[in-house]
């Protein structure tokens, strides 16, 4: 039987929205810096309007690393048509929306945590709650020198390349269409695992907390 799966993507500038309605698969694009909460709607209706009286049967989301505020609103999002489909929301790393390098090749994803901090992350099917480590500069660019002696090693990063201190390193963008094609390939066990999961963005660090700076003396006399 065709599934019918929504799945939405917002954890880069470049977002795309998917639908997979039995044969047909549609795709919407959109591109914003901090404006996903006020784009993501227009495409989101328009595909959900495409389904008619139809249900969703899963509606997938990918969870960075990124944009920590994209994935909050895909979420929130998410939940809402959740309530109306009656369907489950499925949390999935977003590594797994990029087109793969070939089967005789290990995909590794790189990129800037900020702070100070780097990552470098193979991506393996196996993996399904990856956890990156964060590095610092110095080790990162040993570490991608010495991975690169290997030439089965693909590299890639979400970001732009000027951010990385390190030459090489193919952009490649996750995408709504590869969520679906993701989940459809994966063995019921995996897609079992991810329904138990807990549906959060993907944290490189924890929050950075601003200490909020003292008061006048007159606002606490």
């Amino acid at each position: 039987m065709s599934l019918r799966i929504l799945a939405i993507e917002t954890s880069v500038p470049e977002a795309s929205i998917a639908l997979s309605n039995g044969s047909d698969l549609t795709e919407e694009s959109f591109t914003s810096q901090r404006q996903q909460n006020q784009l993501l709607f227009e495409p989101l209706q328009k595909l959900l309007a495409s389904l008619g009286s139809k249900k969703l049967d899963y509606i997938l989301i990918g969870t960075g690393p990124g944009s920590y505020s994209g994935t909050r609103i895909a979420i929130a999002a998410a939940q809402g048509i959740a309530i109306v489909h009656k369907c489950p929301i499925i949390g999935i790393p977003s590594f797994f929306a990029v087109d793969t390098a070939g089967e005789n090749t290990t995909n590794v994803a790189v990129g800037d945590a900020r702070r100070g901090h780097y990552f470098i992350h193979p991506v393996s099917n196996k993996d399904l709650f990856p956890k990156p480590t964060l590095i610092e500069k110095e080790s990162f660019i040993n570490q991608i020198n010495k991975l690169k002696e290997n030439p089965e090693n693909s590299f890639f990063t979400f970001e732009s390349r000027s951010e990385l201190p390190v030459t090489g390193i193919e952009r490649k963008l996750p995408l709504a269409t590869n969520l679906i094609n993701y989940w459809e390939n994966l063995a019921e066990e995996s897609q079992s695992l991810y329904q138990d999961a807990v549906i959060e963005p993907l944290y490189l660090s924890a929050p950075f907390i601003t200490k909020s700076t003292k008061s006048h003396p007159l606002i606490n006399s």
